[in-house]
């Protein structure tokens, strides 16, 4: 095929902007010499960040009509100056009034986490520290030989330009103007003032985090500390746009109306009416709904960005959002390796009317879900985990050997340890085959939408969807919910996957009387056995 003059243009176009993108992604470093390194460091330790704006001003605190100077340093608004409130629990250093009018006053930590400082503002807690010495903190091009304290200078940048013994004023680069206020302690002993500087800082739950610069030293240091009287600098409390904030209960409030709560040791709020704070990371998720209000309860939240809840069938639920959908019904639809597909049928259990997703694995067909049938009135068969209805609507029911026997519908039978084997071989093998038949919600209480650092999560591959519903035992004990799931074979073992595993296990023989979910494969004779 002949190319015209426009085709070779057009290709010679091409050719350049893939050498053009080729030579972009792979970027040969900049060599520099010892000398440049030098210098380009040099530049970072004396400048300030680019992204600062030095804007100054001034605060009234009602209570006693103190005024304080602050300054916007990143995102955050900081009283330039310690806090002079005379609370009980503080005092002035040395006992003198002239220190508490240079310093500010010395507060013990039970006075710090409680509503010292004025309303739309907060003490300063570990979040805020970290932030802003990240603000701050220069960017260093490494080179061997560097120690470890060169470019630390995010103390220096902070301390005022005088007022610091042994020639250890600062640059004051941001108005922060941090003074060496000292410290107290209990027994009415004071040390530091002029040479050390010392400020309460929230960490989490009220524990106390301690931040201090020395007159010797370039650096911020922390520690976790709750001892002696210490400064206390006060930071603009934003998420209250203006209400009034009470650091004791963590709450913003307008007419006495909570409006917003503090989520953990963040510097984010939320409405405790639509959204939820968990606690291990301190990220705030949007509710489902308010159909199970337990304070701890993983599954009325969720990540919008991530997640969606579908509510239907008597329960909401959370599920993850199968790749660029939007959202997907669970009941007729799984998300396999990010791909949305459907189950093959549904099954109407006659005996309650419940009904099951399936799916035809290999040559086999088997229910998408655990077992729910919980016998007749008068003989109650299975126990929820926890004996919790909500977790039977998730997980199905938990059900010992002998009941276990004989719980599958009409058509439908408890499978043996040959059909298991059969199933694992199909969708792989022993050591891989328990990530391909998990469903992409596993994750540790589906918390984190994205997955769990130390799980590993489910592609549910062939739409078996199993999920972590626990076990448990006659005496009442429950166990691994959302960490494990466990299933019986007709032969009395009993085979259990892990979070944390790819491989799906056989056990022994119920030798602790342990109760185990169901998952009933379809008896291709027609009767049940």
């Amino acid at each position: 095929m002949k190319l015209n003059k426009l085709s070779y243009v057009f290709l010679a176009i091409l050719i350049l902007l893939h050498e053009a993108f080729a030579q972009d992604a792979c970027a040969v470093p900049v060599k520099r010499t010892p000398k440049e390194i030098d210098d380009l460091n040099q530049k970072a330790i004396k400048g300030t960040n680019p992204d600062f704006v030095l804007s100054v001003g001034e605060f009234t605190d009602a209570r006693d009509n103190k005024k304080y100077k602050t300054t916007k340093i990143g995102a955050q608004v900081w009283m330039a100056e310690n806090l002079n409130y005379n609370a009980e629990g503080s005092k002035c250093y040395g006992n003198l009034d002239a220190n508490c009018a240079k310093y500010g006053r010395l507060y013990n930590w039970e006075t710090a986490k409680g509503a010292v400082c004025p309303n739309g503002w907060r003490v300063s807690g570990y979040e805020e520290w970290a932030d802003l010495k990240k603000f701050i903190q220069p960017v260093l091009i490494w080179k061997e030989g560097m120690s470890y304290t060169y470019g630390k200078i995010s103390g220096t940048k902070l301390k005022a330009k005088k007022g610091w013994s042994n020639n250890g004023n600062g640059t004051d680069n941001y108005g922060f103007s941090a003074l060496p206020g000292g410290r107290g302690n209990s027994y009415g002993d004071f040390i530091g003032a002029g040479f050390d500087g010392t400020w309460w800082g929230e960490y989490s739950y009220k524990a106390a985090s301690t931040w201090s610069v020395y007159h010797n030293n370039n650096d911020i240091y922390m520690d976790f500390r709750d001892s002696d009287f210490r400064s206390i600098r006060c930071v603009m409390d934003k998420q209250c746009n203006g209400k009034s904030y009470n650091p004791s209960t963590q709450k913003c409030s307008d007419d006495g109306k909570t409006v917003l709560t503090k989520c953990g040791r963040s510097n984010d709020y939320y409405n405790a009416s639509t959204h939820f704070c968990y606690w291990r990371t301190y990220k705030i998720y949007e509710k489902c709904d308010s159909y199970y209000p337990h304070a701890y309860e993983p599954y009325n939240v969720y990540d919008p960005k991530h997640q969606f809840c579908f509510r239907g069938n008597g329960y909401n639920r959370v599920y993850n959002i199968c790749g660029t959908q939007n959202g997907y019904n669970p009941f007729t639809h799984y998300c396999s390796n990010d791909s949305l597909k459907k189950y093959d049928s549904q099954l109407t259990d006659f005996r309650d009317k419940k009904t099951y997703r399936t799916s035809k694995i290999g040559t086999q067909i088997w229910m998408a879900e655990n077992l729910n049938y919980k016998g007749s009135t008068a003989d109650t068969i299975g126990k929820c985990f926890e004996n919790d209805a909500i977790n039977c609507s998730l997980y199905g029911r938990l059900y010992n050997f002998a009941e276990a026997k004989n719980a599958c519908p009409n058509g439908w039978r408890l499978p043996n340890d040959k059909e298991w084997t059969t199933l694992i071989k199909y969708a792989g093998d022993s050591l891989t085959v328990a990530v391909k038949l998990k469903s992409m919600d596993w994750a540790d209480r589906y918390f984190d939408a994205v997955g769990a650092v130390d799980k590993k999560r489910g592609t549910d591959d062939f739409g078996f969807t199993a999920l972590p519903g626990g076990t448990g035992n006659l005496k009442g004990k429950f166990y691994n919910l959302g960490y494990g799931g466990y299933w019986w074979s007709s032969t009395e073992n009993y085979w259990s996957l892990y979070g944390e595993d790819h491989a799906w296990q056989m056990s022994g023989k119920d030798e602790f009387a342990l109760i185990n979910s169901i998952r009933c494969i379809k008896d291709e004779t027609g009767v049940k056995k």
